[in-house]
Order: structure tokens, then C-alpha cells, then sequence
């Protein structure tokens, strides 16, 4: 029994099938399943219950997957010290970030990076899209919005911002803004796709409001949806980091508080536990201090509601240099 059998086995635990587990990790089935019959071998005991699909562990397995979490974990962090005191840090690191917290902060981390991979990828999407990302292992890290957080795996999680949704209208719009109902009975809702957390995320909430605006157009980003907004095409209900990515059209757009109950979406970044563990402090972390030294300050001057409704994770001793 080994390090790399062990993990061999917690990846097709993790993935539910051998086949999934070797697409993921970039070797063949058949590798996969002789170092478990091996691994099966060595400690006497049937680890898989193969019948049933997906693949779950039994009582042994599930015992061994539970107990040796925290071996790779240990092993993951002491290659990852090994590899920062040499100063080479990993191989290669990938990261995925959602595109307005990407916008944001995407220029201020890369001095983590450099210092933390020989060669890094930063890739930005939706964030379900880089949830499946995560899921098929081609991201080793992602910061996404709690609503897309994938469910069928154990994940290791770091706080980064919560944001609170406003409205944004036309400027030549002057009728009253502190009724959401009124505003959908008066002007069209311009609406984030329903591809996206936040597109999903303003449905479920109009829902629980029972209002049911016209269809008339959606977007996935934040730019043209404000430029539809600013030729006064419609509103849009709509967060800080995205009014920051489509800040050019702000001069023809008013700002003002989304009325009625609180709706809110925070970003969290994802690892797999035992794995990347000092990575994703340390990326965290400088997406944290970014936020609070670099976007808090241009949200501020931008208008200040922008910067009232947008709230970084409170700073962690590890957050200070």
C-alpha cells in the first residue's frame, strides 16, 4: 500500500467509477482497476462495492477512504512545503474565476501565482461552467459562487466577498424606485441568463416574490446588459462586480438600493481537500487583500452604494503581510 494507490482509490470513491476516475487523473482504466485489486490484495478486504452504479465503497472502503483523507492531505502539504522552500513551488497550477471577481482581481494576484507555480492558467467563465471544470480536474482551484458549489464531492472551502444585489436603471427614468413590482409593471427587466448564478439566482427570487416579468432579452455578462440598460432598453437587477465590469456605461445609468427582502450571493474558493491546501490560503487570501486594498477603493469613486454592498470575508491573520 502506497501514497499513490491510496489516491488512486479516493479519486474513484470521489468520481463514483473507475472510468470517470481515470479520465480525471489522465491514466487508463485498466490502471486504475489493478492498483485496486492490488490495493483489494494487500489489505485483505473488498473495497468496492462494483454492482452498484456509481461504484460505492463498503464498509472497508469507506473506512480506508475516511482514514486516509488526512494522510494525502499531510503528503500533499509537505510536497507543496518542500516545493516553496526550494523556491520551484508546484509544476503547474490551474485557476478558474468567475468573470467579475476574475475583472476585479484578476491583475492583483499575479504575484501569488508567479510565486506560487512554475507555470499557472487563469481560466474565467460562469461559474457553472468552471465547477464542471473542477469536476473533470482540469482546475486544480475555483472561485465561484456559492449557488453553482458542486455537490458530489467532499470540497475544501475559503470565504472571499459577499455581494448584495442593487438595481440599475435608466438615467432617464425618473418614476420611484422603492416598489420592484412597480418598476416590472413600467419598465422591462433586463435579465442575466439563466446560464448564469446570477441569472438563476434573481429568477429564484422574483419567484418567491411571485413576480413573473416579461421575457424580452437576457445576457450572460455584465456589459451589454448594462448597455442595454443605459440606452434605456429596460433595469437590471445586477451586483457591484458586475456594475465594476460594465462600469463605461455608468454616466446613463442610476443606482439604487434592489427593494423589498435582502438578495445576496457570495464567491468561495474550492479545493479538493488534502490537495493545493497552501495554494488556495494563499490565492484566497490575496483575492481577499485585492478586494479590500484595489476594488473596495474604485467601487467607492465609482458611487458609493457600490462600495456599501459589496462585504470581503473579514481579514485573516494569514491575509496580512
Amino acid at each position: 500500500m502506497n501514497l499513490h494507490s491510496l489516491r488512486l482509490f479516493a479519486t474513484v470513491v470521489e468520481a463514483g467509477s473507475m472510468s470517470e476516475a481515470a479520465a480525471q487523473l489522465g491514466v487508463s482504466q485498466s490502471a486504475i482497476s489493478q492498483a485496486i485489486k492490488a490495493l483489494e490484495a494487500n489489505l485483505d478486504a473488498e473495497l468496492l462495492d462494483r454492482s452498484r452504479k456509481p461504484v460505492r465503497p463498503t464498509a472497508a472502503g469507506e473506512t480506508l477512504y475516511s482514514e486516509s483523507r488526512p494522510l494525502l492531505a499531510d503528503a500533499e502539504r509537505l510536497r507543496a512545503l518542500v516545493g516553496h522552500a526550494s523556491g520551484k513551488g508546484l509544476p503547474r497550477l490551474q485557476l478558474g474565476l468567475v468573470d467579475s471577481i476574475c475583472a476585479a482581481v484578476g491583475p492583483g494576484i499575479v504575484p501569488a501565482l508567479d510565486g506560487l507555480a512554475q507555470v499557472w492558467s487563469l481560466q474565467a467563465g460562469l461559474s457553472h461552467e468552471l465547477a464542471e471544470s473542477f469536476l473533470e480536474q482540469a482546475l486544480d482551484l475555483a472561485v465561484i459562487s456559492e449557488p453553482a458549489l458542486p455537490r458530489r464531492l467532499p470540497l475544501a472551502q475559503q470565504d472571499i466577498c459577499r455581494e448584495t444585489y442593487l438595481l440599475a436603471v435608466p438615467k432617464s427614468y425618473g418614476g420611484p424606485l422603492d416598489r420592484l413590482e412597480r418598476l416590472c409593471n413600467e419598465v422591462d427587466l433586463i435579465r442575466y441568463s439563466a446560464r448564469s448564478a446570477i441569472g438563476q439566482q434573481v429568477e429564484r427570487h422574483l419567484a418567491r416574490l411571485r413576480l413573473a416579468p416579461p421575457r424580452r432579452m437576457e445576457f450572460d455578462d455584465a456589459e451589454p446588459t448594462l448597455a442595454m440598460v443605459a440606452a434605456a432598453r429596460g433595469f437590471a437587477i445586477t451586483t457591484p462586480l458586475c456594475v465594476l465590469q460594465g462600469q463605461t456605461w455608468l454616466p446613463k445609468i442610476r443606482l439604487a438600493p434592489l427593494p423589498g427582502p435582502r438578495l445576496a450571493k457570495a464567491f468561495v474558493m474550492i479545493a479538493r481537500p488534502g490537495r493545493c491546501d497552501l495554494e488556495a490560503e494563499a490565492l484566497a487570501a490575496a483575492c481577499r487583500r485585492s478586494l479590500r486594498q484595489e476594488t473596495l477603493p474604485r467601487l467607492g469613486r465609482l458611487d458609493p452604494l457600490l462600495a456599501e454592498r459589496l462585504a470581503v470575508t473579514p481579514e485573516l491573520e494569514a491575509d496580512v503581510q
